[in-house]
């Protein structure tokens, strides 16, 4: 398994990013938005997502502000879907 990290840079600050994914498993949706101190997304090709086929499409919206969207696909064949958001 690949592990992906990415990783908006501390001094952007909290809330300088807004996302939101679709997480696709065996079947299992899953919509995940991150908390207002997430600054690091990461794909691990399974529950969080990350296979082959995920899409992630990253804009500036203005001056270290970025809006963040995906379809995010993973291997899982729990019903366990986990956010890719977290803190550094």
């Amino acid at each position: 398994m690949v592990t992906y990290i990415l990783r908006i840079p501390y001094e952007s600050g909290p809330n300088s990013y807004t996302a939101n994914f679709t997480l696709y498993n065996y079947g299992t949706v899953s919509s995940f938005v991150p908390a207002a101190t997430n600054d690091v997304i990461t794909l691990d090709g399974d529950v969080k997502g990350g296979k082959k086929g995920s899409v992630i499409k990253v804009t500036a919206v203005a001056d270290n502000v970025y809006q963040v969207e995906g379809e995010l696909i993973g291997t899982s064949t729990s019903d366990a879907n986990v956010t890719p958001f977290a803190d550094a």
